[in-house]
């Protein structure tokens, strides 16, 4: 139960994110970071999916869904500071890799089940690859960051 109330509180922090970015453009440009918004919203759509498959189907250990949501939730308020602060990624950096860490956990999770399941190791590759690629690699490394 933790873990969607959890999951509530990560979607929380995205609607503080909007409503800061319309009240203040230049946080825009810092939370997309230059990265192309189609290819990154296709990618967190396969990835919300992949949430609920995986949830629904108790692949993860719970400390593990924790870590990642926890560190997604820290996001936002880390995108704030940097914003406030920095101008650039120094906060964001370490929750976007805290958050990809725990989806390289939660793939091996999803590995270490008996008997695997393959569509839930597939699942668990795709919020690995979005949180590692896309935003660990992509969104901090782009022209905006």
């Amino acid at each position: 139960m933790v873990i969607w109330y959890l999951g509530a509180v990560v979607l929380c922090t995205y609607a503080v994110l909007a409503w800061c970015i319309s009240r203040d453009s230049t946080l825009k440009a810092l939370a997309w970071g230059g990265l192309s918004a189609r290819p990154w919203i296709v990618s967190m759509l396969f990835t919300v999916v992949a949430f609920f498959v995986l949830v629904l189907n108790d692949v993860g250990t719970e400390p593990h869904w924790v870590w990642f949501l926890v560190s997604a939730a820290l996001w936002v308020p880390a995108l704030l500071v940097d914003h406030a602060c920095f101008q650039d990624h120094m906060v964001s950096a370490l929750t976007v890799w805290s958050t990809a860490l725990a989806t390289v956990f939660l793939f091996q999770d999803a590995l270490d089940e008996e008997p695997r399941d393959a569509v839930h190791v597939v699942f668990a590759a795709i919020l690995m690859f979005h949180h590692v690629v896309m935003d660990g690699v992509a969104w901090l490394h782009t022209d905006g960051n």
